[in-house]
């Protein structure tokens, strides 16, 4: 055998190895999505609806005020994020919740808003149990606005102003994470 043919011969499977190789590693990122996928889905299919009763008030205003008594919430048990919050908010008044990141401020929302439930206490809007109200007309009456923390202050403030202007008659409650706008507002 010449060296020619030799070359002739390895020629083809050294300029395989590259591609074949580049596939094998698709097909191993291919498995990995794939087992993502998997994981996702079976995310997916869990019905995580809240349970509403049958005869569910159909909330059509807020017309006094929001109590939040003795709230406590723990999004896995034994890892509380609230505890015994209490607090009231009349209509028409503007509420900024302050803190630090992982401090409870969206929950705090979320639970207003009824995205989960309480894990004790009570939230009442102008004295009915939110877990007495359908689900869908509660959050019609409801705006949330979050403000990045990524913005100057000066803008956050501006920020806040102009949704203070335009949410009127429903609930206002800016969440303002580590905004630090307690002296401003």
């Amino acid at each position: 055998v010449t060296l020619s043919e030799l070359t002739a011969l390895l020629a083809p499977v050294f300029m395989a190895y590259r591609p074949l190789k580049d596939l094998a590693k698709v097909f191993t990122a291919l498995q990995k999505s794939m087992a993502g996928a998997d994981r996702f889905f079976e995310l997916m299919d869990q019905d995580m609806r809240l349970p509403e009763k049958e005869n569910a008030l159909e909330k059509k205003s807020f017309d006094k005020s929001i109590a939040v008594e003795n709230v406590s919430f723990s999004y896995a048990p034994g890892q509380q994020v609230l505890k015994d919050i209490n607090f009231e908010i009349r209509k028409g008044q503007t509420v900024a919740v302050v803190g630090e990141t992982g401090s409870g401020k969206s929950t705090i929302a979320n639970l207003i808003a009824r995205f989960y439930d309480v894990s004790s206490g009570k939230i009442m809007i102008d004295g009915t149990d939110v877990r007495d109200c359908n689900i869908a007309s509660l959050r019609k009456l409801i705006r949330i606005a979050s403000i990045c923390q990524k913005l100057h202050l000066p803008v956050r403030f501006k920020t806040f102003q102009m949704l203070r202007e335009k949410i009127c008659d429903s609930l206002r409650l800016i969440i303002c994470g580590g905004a630090h706008l307690s002296q401003s507002i």
